[in-house]
């Protein structure tokens, strides 16, 4: 992945960020991967990326339109096993090393049940700010609490 230069977002591309870390284990994690079906079956058709992430990232789906037919697969590779949450700047790195903004508009879906390690919920107004100063219309979509939906 750090091999591929930056591509041109011209259009509506989605990212779809999973809290790989270790609170994610036991009950959390089956409750993240039903979301993760629902997500996927809405944004089926759309270009979309897929990342785990913990300490460090790890590209599970490059950008792609097909992602209904992956869900299964995608879920077997979500396993709480990437150490600690590690939000904000792996998704501003990961922007910036994916694309370059070029008009589009970039929607960012975070399935996570907590809150950065380092700079807790704090962080996102960060990487926002530092994501539309360098040109990037994004929406940012966020899951979280996989806690709040143990009430269902």
């Amino acid at each position: 992945d750090a091999l591929v230069p930056a591509r041109r977002l011209t259009g509506v591309e989605n990212a779809l960020y999973l809290d790989d870390s270790g609170s994610m284990g036991g009950a959390l994690l089956p409750i993240g991967k039903e979301v993760l079906g629902e997500l996927a079956s809405a944004l089926d058709g759309a270009p979309t990326r897929v990342v785990k992430f913990g300490t460090d990232k790890t590209v599970l789906a490059p950008t792609s339109p097909a992602l209904g037919a992956r869900a299964p697969l995608l879920s077997a590779l979500w396993d709480a096993s990437s150490g600690t949450t590690v939000m904000w700047d792996m998704i501003e790195a990961d922007c910036r090393s994916t694309w370059t903004p070029e008009g589009g508009k970039l929607r960012l879906y975070v399935l996570t049940d907590g809150h950065d390690s380092r700079t807790g919920m704090a962080g996102m107004h960060p990487m926002m700010d530092a994501l539309l100063a360098a040109g990037f219309d994004i929406e940012v979509r966020e899951r979280e609490g996989c806690r709040s939906l143990c009430a269902r």
